[in-house]
């Protein structure tokens, strides 16, 4: 636990996580819609709260994958709230490549 703390990555991701849901209020109180529930590798989901729109896409398992976003958010204006990656994304993509466990949470501008 000592080490985690001093050197891990996974307290201070869930500290991010923490201060993202106290500072944006559509991770807490947006409504929830999945977006694929027939894929077998990627869950992801779409909240909306107060004229917003959050996009959360988790690749669940060790195999990369390459995602096809939804066509009525692609091309829009986002910015990355959080990732366990570098992603740098200033829209929503066609697709976007995610790594073996990768989370990616992409607020709509």
């Amino acid at each position: 636990m000592a080490a985690e703390l001093d050197h891990g990555e996974i307290f201070p991701y869930y500290q991010k996580l923490i201060h993202l849901r106290k500072h944006y209020p559509i991770i807490a109180y947006g409504s929830y819609s999945p977006l694929d529930l027939d894929h077998p590798q990627v869950f992801a989901y779409c909240r909306q709260y107060s004229g917003q729109t959050l996009l959360v896409i988790n690749n669940f398992y060790a195999n990369p994958v390459a995602y096809q976003l939804p066509q009525q958010y692609q091309g829009q204006a986002a910015e990355v709230l959080i990732s366990n990656y570098k992603q740098e994304l200033r829209q929503v993509p066609a697709a976007i490549n995610l790594q073996a466990y990768e989370a990616i949470a992409l607020l709509l501008r």
